[in-house]
């Protein structure tokens, strides 16, 4: 139940204002004066009773980067697709075609001498907390190097270490690019098994 403090300090004076009367004799005037002495003394001893006080608070915010793999229309399949550890299957292939429709295949030289399957795929980049408008992305083979065999995005060739600089200079947002696997007929014939290194920096 909440009291009316008004009423409450109303309650208080008439009260004084009948005991001082009733025992001491005085006028309403004299006793009226005394209780309002007391009262006032009381309310201003509970107001410096009271405290304020502040909470400084200091927050941080940090800049930082997504980046997101989706399946492209018409290319092959991302397992996982819409995270940032995905998986790709180009299916088997030789000097004479490969089997899945969704990699592209196309052989150089007559007779064939080399084989290249490719496919497309998205690329998402965001940024937050940043005034950054573009990034830089370094891309890169992490497993050993197979003699006849090279891999590329796009036109670029990809090494087997860490670029010293951007494979790529690109602006935020959904971005098409194309994996290619290039095959000399001379490799023979084994599971090829490689993982690509995406890194992008905010420039």
């Amino acid at each position: 139940m909440t009291t009316n403090p008004n009423r409450a300090c109303w309650n208080a004076l008439l009260l004084c204002l009948a005991a001082l009367m009733r025992r001491s004799g005085w006028s309403p005037r004299v006793a009226l004066a005394v209780c309002l002495v007391v009262l006032l003394t009381k309310l201003s001893a509970r107001a410096q009773g009271q405290g304020n006080t502040n909470l400084d608070v200091t927050m941080q915010l940090t800049s930082s980067i997504s980046l997101v793999f989706d399946t492209y229309s018409g290319g092959c399949p991302l397992a996982n697709s819409g995270t940032n550890s995905v998986g790709l299957n180009l299916g088997w292939a030789n000097n004479t075609g490969g089997h899945l429709s969704c990699a592209t295949y196309t052989c150089t030289g007559n007779p064939c001498t080399r084989y290249t399957l490719s496919t497309p795929f998205r690329l998402d980049v965001e940024v937050t907390n940043s005034t950054s408008t573009r990034y830089g992305l370094r891309v890169w083979i992490s497993n050993a190097a197979i003699t006849g065999v090279t891999y590329r995005l796009g036109t670029t060739t990809l090494p087997y270490a860490r670029p010293g600089t951007a494979t790529q200079t690109n602006s935020y947002g959904l971005l098409q690019e194309t994996l290619q696997v290039r095959v000399n007929n001379t490799v023979a014939a084994r599971v090829l098994s490689f993982t690509v290194q995406f890194e992008a920096t905010a420039l």
